[in-house]
């Protein structure tokens, strides 16, 4: 009888490590939708991961080719989906950062002024933060930048796909008599 229960306690061992190994192997297949956002995924730490040794580089590619550097220490690179939740989308680009002062964030804000994106603004300066949001309505981008004070964060979001192609047609056949 004492046979058997080493012959099931090395099965269960053999089934466990298979199991281990299955999942391993699982994870490594190429996955359409993560492929898509590789970079994203390469770069991408949760907040505060990055030590002081180590500061991440800010990810070109992923932030249009047209946004300024940051004068701050960058902490983490996101998805949309992973930093806003999952009903954002995927496709925007989140990049947090520390230490960054008041001027330098004054002097950010005016980049992106100067950068043209001047459609659509929303724009607060406060004891507390400072807020920049802008798009680019002829180039269908979007950008959004905030810092905190009292915590010293901030984050960059960039939107490359800012279109009307979003925006449903107004239902008039259902809304008789309303202006459109």
């Amino acid at each position: 009888m004492s046979a058997w229960k080493y012959i099931l306690a090395g099965l269960l061992v053999i089934l466990i490590l298979t199991a281990c190994g299955a999942e391993h192997s699982a994870s490594s297949e190429s996955d359409p939708a993560q492929s898509a956002s590789e970079p994203a995924a390469q770069s991408a730490n949760s907040e505060g991961d990055a030590g002081e040794d180590t500061p991440l580089e800010w990810p070109t590619e992923l932030m249009g080719d047209i946004l300024p550097v940051p004068s701050g220490v960058i902490t983490s690179i996101d998805r949309g989906d992973t930093f806003f939740g999952s009903d954002a989308p995927a496709y925007i680009t989140i990049v947090s950062f520390n230490t960054m002062s008041r001027e330098d964030c004054r002097m950010y804000t005016n980049k992106l002024k100067n950068l043209g994106f001047t459609d659509d603004v929303t724009e607060q300066d406060t004891d507390t933060k400072i807020i920049y949001s802008g798009s680019m309505n002829d180039e269908g981008v979007g950008v959004t930048f905030q810092y905190e004070f009292e915590v010293e964060k901030g984050f960059v979001s960039y939107n490359p796909m800012l279109t009307d192609a979003f925006i449903e047609e107004w239902p008039i056949d259902e809304m008789s008599g309303l202006p459109d």
